[in-house]
């Protein structure tokens, strides 16, 4: 019998060859971790790195098969030990599906019957089903079947996927960068080609004019010819600045009340001499009974029309084209709008509809490609219903024609909404100031061609324009105070030239006491924060080029309504009411921002408004603001940009005047 000390030494013995049998395994396990990062390939493309990986744990941890899911442009890509390489719909192993969802380990016995292992009753065989994660972000699992591992050998794996996930992830991302530099150099050789071309037609147009036999049949040819390729070359730039603003989040929506019908309309005055000339019928219509109007951005919806319009007849030999529009219900009960426009063309193959709303892209890239173009529309097409907060999708077959569609959530605007103005100003007589009293601008026109040009577009919209181009005639007219209804800034100068000229403006106001006038910039600029702080409080609204003069038009008028609304406005609030606006901490900075976006039609003008409900339940002025929010909550955003405004100077006049009025 053992005394203590003879137990107590055997009991360290024992601990001891614990500690060697651990040790050992670890040592194993870190060699043979370290043999899989040796088997690794990490300078070669994915598809060979996924291979070495496959075969390193394979061939160190056994097994009868390793799986690899990984997501890659949203799409769920899949490899295994055989060979086979697919895109995966939907995960069909509930294990994946359950790593993918939790990104946690998990592990499941395996049935040996069926393994070449059967005949060892000792081994105990697993399934372990990995996750690849970077962070919270998971990229993807590894499924290995039927292992002899430990759940000592698990610790060890858990860092070498750690490993393997940021390997994945930069060659992911490296795919990614060099296939967009592929697609933006073959972009640059494409566009370079598109500009030429109608860049050749204006110089060889202009370059007959100007010979001195040319004959006017002659002369009216090189005319239209001009007109054509200059439209041409026009769209195409602004195609690329849209797609810049839009990637810089600085494209802005201009939602009015229109009726589909009208759009359609105007599609088909576009593109219905282009069918002829290829023998190709089109068609028109909408398809959903009523017609109605609703809230939408016109020159969008008609710039994403003309788009798929235009490629169905790029790609359609024989056959038609048909456009329809329809008003469809989502799941939540939501009203949408729907596009589409089908054709009976040549089709888009299986393995290129991946890449059709790409930016740069297109189907036939080849050096002998039989149809031109710069890949840009499809992409403005995907882009601008993302910013309507809608989508667009296609269905083709190869050699069965295409159907391009985009949806895009509305509202039905029928009629107009009397909350937009207080209940005391007569409408009809608001109505009647804006549409029969002449319109008139001053024009301050530094280029006499840009001058011209634009008093004329103005003119032939009912707007008349009286230029001046010289700074030294400011002051005599604005002296006069000849009740102009905006002031246009058009200069081809730098922009402290347009910053002097506004500030002269004001300046001469200030000296004659005169009423501040409308001043719409007109600059050259792409972004607004590169113009001068100083210049931007001076006016009071700028446009960018290009713009369209349909927009010029609509800001002058919005600005005639605002005045005449304002001008018979009678009501004015009480002391209790303008004393809590006064003290009301944060209401400005938040009246600021929700009229920023109202003005830009931007969705986040409702969350905003929630802001400013929530600062003015239960107080004295939550009343006023509830037409306001029904304007919003409709997304009637130009008119809830009028009934802030008249609010906000209700609320200021009562600063300076001693009326009250009752409620």
């Amino acid at each position: 019998m053992m005394n203590s000390n003879e137990h107590d030494l055997q009991m360290r013995i024992e601990h001891l060859e614990h500690r060697v049998r651990k040790l050992s395994e670890e040592k194993a396990n870190l060699h043979l971790v370290l043999h899989m990062v040796e088997l690794l390939n990490p300078i070669a493309g994915i598809d060979y790195f996924l291979d070495s990986m496959i075969a390193a744990l394979c061939g160190s941890l056994g097994g009868t098969n390793t799986e690899i899911y990984y997501l890659d442009e949203g799409e769920i890509h899949y490899v295994n030990l055989f060979g086979e390489k697919r895109i995966v719909g939907e995960i069909e192993d509930s294990l994946v599906a359950e790593v993918f969802a939790t990104r946690h380990f998990v592990e499941q016995n395996t049935d040996l019957n069926h393994t070449l292992l059967k005949d060892n009753v000792a081994a105990v065989a697993c399934t372990w089903v990995m996750p690849l994660t970077i962070g919270d972000q998971i990229l993807g699992v590894v499924k290995m079947s039927d292992l002899l591992g430990s759940a000592q050998m698990r610790n060890y794996l858990a860092p070498f996927f750690s490993h393997i996930a940021l390997i994945l992830n930069n060659k992911i991302q490296t795919r990614k960068a060099e296939a967009a530099n592929r697609a933006k150099s073959s972009f640059l050789a494409t566009m370079s080609h598109e500009i030429r071309t109608p860049l050749n037609g204006i110089l060889g147009m202009a370059q007959l004019l100007a010979k001195q036999e040319c004959s006017d049949a002659k002369r009216m040819e090189c005319v239209r010819t001009i007109l054509t390729s200059g439209n041409n070359l026009l769209a195409l730039l602004n195609d690329i600045l849209d797609l810049s603003k839009i990637e810089a989040n600085r494209l802005e929506l201009n939602l009015l009340a229109v009726q589909p019908q009208r759009i359609l309309d105007e599609i088909m005055t576009l593109f219905s001499g282009a069918a002829q000339q290829k023998g190709l019928r089109i068609h028109a219509a909408w398809v959903d009974g009523e017609v109605k109007a609703y809230q939408v951005d016109s020159l969008r919806v008609k710039q994403m029309l003309s788009n798929l319009v235009s490629n169905a007849i790029k790609f359609t030999d024989r056959g038609s084209v048909r456009i329809e529009a329809r008003s469809i219900l989502d799941e939540s009960g939501n009203c949408l709008l729907e596009f589409s426009v089908s054709d009976t063309g040549i089709g888009i193959p299986k393995d290129k509809q991946r890449e059709l709303f790409k930016p740069f892209t297109q189907v036939d890239s080849s050096s002998n490609r039989r149809y031109v173009g710069t890949g840009l529309g499809l992409s403005l097409v995907s882009r601008f219903a993302e910013l309507m907060q809608g989508k667009a999708g296609f269905e083709s077959d190869e050699g069965q024609g295409s159907r391009f569609w985009f949806r895009i959530p509305t509202r039905v605007d029928n009629e107009i909404d009397n909350t937009a103005l207080p209940s005391n100003i007569d409408e009809s007589s608001q109505l009647s100031n804006l549409n029969l009293k002449l319109k008139r601008v001053l024009l301050i026109a530094s280029d006499s061609v840009h001058g011209a040009n634009l008093s004329a577009q103005l003119k032939a919209r009912s707007i008349d324009a009286f230029s001046i181009d010289l700074d030294d005639q400011i002051p005599d007219v604005i002296d006069k105070d000849l009740g102009f209804d905006a002031i246009i800034i058009e200069s081809s100068l730098e922009n402290r030239s347009l910053s002097r000229l506004a500030r002269k403006i004001r300046d001469l106001e200030s000296a004659n006491r005169l009423p501040r006038a409308f001043i719409i910039g007109i600059s050259d600029k792409q972004h607004s924060d590169e113009l001068d702080t100083e210049f931007e409080q001076d006016i009071d609204e700028l446009l960018v080029r290009p713009f369209t003069i349909e927009h010029l038009v609509n800001v002058i008028e919005s600005h005639i309504r605002l005045s005449a609304a304002l001008q018979q406005k009678t009501v004015i609030c009480n002391e209790e009411e303008r004393l809590f606006f006064k003290n009301c901490e944060g209401i400005t900075e938040i009246l600021d921002d929700l009229e920023r976006q109202l003005e830009k039609n931007m969705f986040t003008a409702v969350e905003q408004f929630n802001m400013l409900q929530a600062k003015v339940d239960g107080s004295s002025i939550a009343s006023h603001f509830v037409a306001l929010g029904k304007l919003i909550n409709d997304m009637n955003f130009e008119e809830a940009h009028l009934q802030l405004k008249l609010l906000r100077e209700r609320f200021s006049e009562t600063e300076t005047k001693e009326t009250h009025c009752g409620h």
